[in-house]
């Protein structure tokens, strides 16, 4: 999900995340978006969907109620604290004897913040939190298996606290003095990923590629702050009371990955409408341009990406000025996508290249997911092939062939004629040494991979591959033989060795020699 400068590395929707759950009557908010829900947890799908939606999904996932405060940074440390009480649906197919949490703040890489639980209960019934060297994960035993599709309530407080200034994990969660501004990623504690095929991913978070895998759930968000603090989050904010010198903000969200947000005390917005959906651009005050531009890449891409691989469900889509870390440009997030403030230079090409790769996350990884642990490329690869469909759809093939000389060719023949050669695309993230190799690897060579099959079965095939693919897997986890199959059934071609030949092996010398690398450099 980031987006390193070298090779379009963007991940990870970050944001700044200061919310929390409600326990008010569900059925008693009205939408300020103008529509009425039965069920005000799906009051940021589209009125086309939300039927459809509600009926497939109610009760169905997990859900998140979380109520609290935002204690700002200038009385440090800045922090959340919050009451969680989590209704959770065993979705995994599984019986389960123990419920694991990720407190994402306690990773190492997390920029120095740190999240605390206490007072846990499960079904009503005090529980001791089990955790291991990896303080970032607690287990919570439950009395008896719990069934596939059953559910039981989880209840505790936890504190989150913010640091200031960080410089690693992307920059996704801290606050920013120089910009009075709040990255606040994985803020609440979250249920661990559960992939179909490899049950719970309990590793420590990623140091290369992303740190973050969730499954869908559902959100109803309370959080109290400083009024002069505009909030941007994902999902639909649904009621917003005055409070003395602070505001009560209610959201609710889903089926969504992560609730995630941004915040500040100098956040303008510049929108346009597109069908049902909002799409925002916010930015700094100075920053007009630039920000117009986001807002224009933003609908562009959003009104490519809805034609050629399905729907987008909510809303709300945003686009956010903010800091990053660690040479990111973007971080995508469900409904929300962080672009980074260094980039912001309307003469910027890569201005456009990563809020197009952005927006494209929003189908992958956002709407279909996939264990980013395992098969990375899966959202990153086809994030940037998306990128390239973008272009030409804009400003024709021959635009389109600059990009991908430009940012998918270059990085990766630069890695496969230099000192780390050719690498498989399909492995797990932890294999790469750095971000270097993997970013090259996963976002370049795999997009290649995407373009190679895209060229062999024709634009009708790949695109109905891919809504096949979206519809099967909509807001589900997908594996690669998914994606496989959707192109061969969509073009009626046996593609296996030609995907083996992209994803899984070592072969780009048969495609690719130093001339090739010497007529890009130029």
């Amino acid at each position: 999900m980031k987006h390193l400068p070298s090779f379009a590395r963007l991940t990870a929707l970050l944001t700044l995340a200061l919310a929390v759950m409600l326990v008010a009557p569900l059925a008693s908010a009205q939408s300020p978006q103008a529509r009425p829900s039965s069920n005000v947890l799906f009051a940021d799908i589209v009125p086309s969907l939300s039927g459809e939606i509600e009926r497939q999904f109610a009760g169905e996932l997990p859900t998140y109620h979380v109520v609290g405060n935002l204690i700002p940074a200038s009385e440090q440390p800045g922090r959340i604290e919050g009451k969680l009480n989590l209704d959770f649906v065993n979705f995994t197919g599984v019986a389960q004897e123990q419920i694991y949490l990720r407190l994402y703040p306690n990773f190492l890489d997390y920029g120095g913040g740190s999240m605390t639980v206490a007072n846990v209960s499960v079904a009503n019934q005090p529980v001791e939190p089990v955790t291991g060297a990896d303080t970032s994960l607690i287990a919570l035993p439950l009395a008896t298996p719990l069934q596939p599709g059953n559910n039981v309530v989880v209840a505790l407080d936890f504190v989150t606290t913010i640091p200031l200034d960080p410089v690693t994990s992307y920059g996704m969660f801290g606050y920013f003095n120089d910009s009075s501004s709040y990255n606040l990623a994985q803020w609440m504690p979250l249920v661990a990923g559960w992939d179909p095929a490899n049950g719970w991913l309990l590793d420590p978070p990623n140091t290369v590629g992303d740190p973050v895998f969730s499954n869908s759930a559902m959100f109803d968000i309370t959080l109290t702050a400083p009024a002069e603090i505009t909030f941007v989050t994902s999902g639909a904010e649904v009621s917003q009371e005055p409070v003395g010198p602070l505001t009560t903000h209610r959201w609710t969200a889903g089926p969504m990955r992560d609730f995630v947000m941004s915040a500040g005390t100098d956040l303008q917005v510049m929108s346009q409408q597109v069908g049902e959906t909002t799409i925002n651009s916010w930015y700094f005050s100075g920053y007009e341009e630039p920000a117009a531009l986001v807002l224009q890449y933003g609908v562009e891409s959003f009104k490519v990406f809805s034609e050629h691989f399905g729907v987008y469900p909510y809303t709300e889509m945003d686009l956010v000025q903010t800091r990053l870390g660690d040479q990111a440009a973007g971080v995508e997030f469900p409904g929300i996508m962080y672009i980074g403030t260094y980039h912001y230079d309307p003469s910027s090409d890569y201005l456009r290249f990563t809020t197009v790769h952005e927006v494209a996350h929003q189908w992958w990884y956002g709407i279909v997911g996939n264990n980013q642990y395992q098969h990375a490329f899966l959202d990153e690869a086809m994030a940037n092939e998306s990128s390239m469909i973008y272009r030409e759809a804009i400003d024709g093939p021959v635009a389109a062939e600059q990009w991908v000389r430009d940012y998918l060719q270059r990085p990766y023949l630069s890695m496969l004629f230099g000192n780390f050669g050719d690498q498989v695309v399909d492995q797990p993230s932890a294999d790469f040494l750095t971000n270097g190799p993997y970013g090259r690897t996963i976002y370049a060579k795999g997009a290649l991979g995407f373009n190679a099959i895209r060229q062999t079965i024709g634009d009708e095939a790949f695109f109905l591959g891919l809504q096949e693919y979206v519809a099967a897997h909509r807001f589900g986890i997908a594996q690669p033989d998914d994606l496989l199959t959707a192109f061969e059934h969509a073009s009626g071609q046996d593609l296996r060795e030609l995907w083996a030949h992209w994803f899984e092996r070592t072969e780009g010398q048969q495609d690719f020699t130093t001339q090739d690398l010497m007529e890009i450099n130029g």
